[in-house]
């Protein structure tokens, strides 16, 4: 009979795998890296609304208009902000912030509140 010391040695499914494990555990420890950064193009909107300038800022989209506003009616504003909304949400968004010419609020748009209209009558 031969002693503990001497005994054949037996090789287990995870011998030679401790290595790899802790390759993993490290793995595991490096971050992700960012997500790609969101874009919109005033072009991709060109059916729905005319706009000027748009900026991704961070999950928001700075959207500048291109042409008049007030002419349209409370209910058409609302559908051409939904619409825009619909198409910026494709892309990963999950707010709207609407601007004339000069930078002055014109609607915002989130996923929890909906639109909001500014009023630009009482200027």
């Amino acid at each position: 009979m031969s002693s503990p010391l001497t005994a054949p040695r037996i090789v287990g499914p995870t011998e030679g795998k401790a290595g790899s494990l802790g390759s993993i555990g490290v793995r595991f420890l490096i971050p992700k890296p960012p997500p790609d950064a969101l874009s919109f193009s005033p072009s991709e909107a060109r059916n729905v609304i005319s706009l000027s300038e748009t900026r991704p800022i961070g999950t928001m989209l700075y959207a500048k208009l291109s042409g008049q506003w007030d002419p349209f009616s409370a209910e058409e504003r609302e559908r051409e902000i939904v619409s825009l909304a619909r198409l910026a949400t494709e892309r990963g968004f999950t707010s709207i912030y609407l601007v004339n010419d000069a930078g002055e609020p014109l609607a915002e748009w989130d996923n929890a509140t909906g639109v909001k209209l500014m009023d630009t009558h009482g200027k």
